[in-house]
């Protein structure tokens, strides 16, 4: 029996902000967007404070953006990821 070969897409990821500074507890909006040469991307989107390690809220892709508002940032610069 012949398996078929599958290859997987890989996505393309960018993120934004809604502001380059935010003061303290004022919110901010994060959002990815998310391509891949295969279609349009679904699931869900987490937005990480840090290399992956606290999690600040996961937003649903909808035509391949995913948006997070988020106003719990601590002073300071952040590094976000989004997964």
């Amino acid at each position: 029996m012949r398996r078929p070969w599958v290859t997987k897409a890989t996505p393309a990821v960018g993120l934004t902000t809604s502001a380059p500074t935010v003061l303290l507890q004022n919110a901010v909006t994060l959002t990815a967007m998310v391509s891949s040469s295969v279609g349009t991307p679904t699931g869900t989107v987490t937005f990480f404070d840090g290399s992956s390690a606290t999690p600040l809220g996961a937003g649903s892709l909808m035509n391949g953006v995913a948006t997070l508002t988020v106003s719990s940032l601590t002073v300071g610069s952040h590094s976000i990821t989004a997964v």
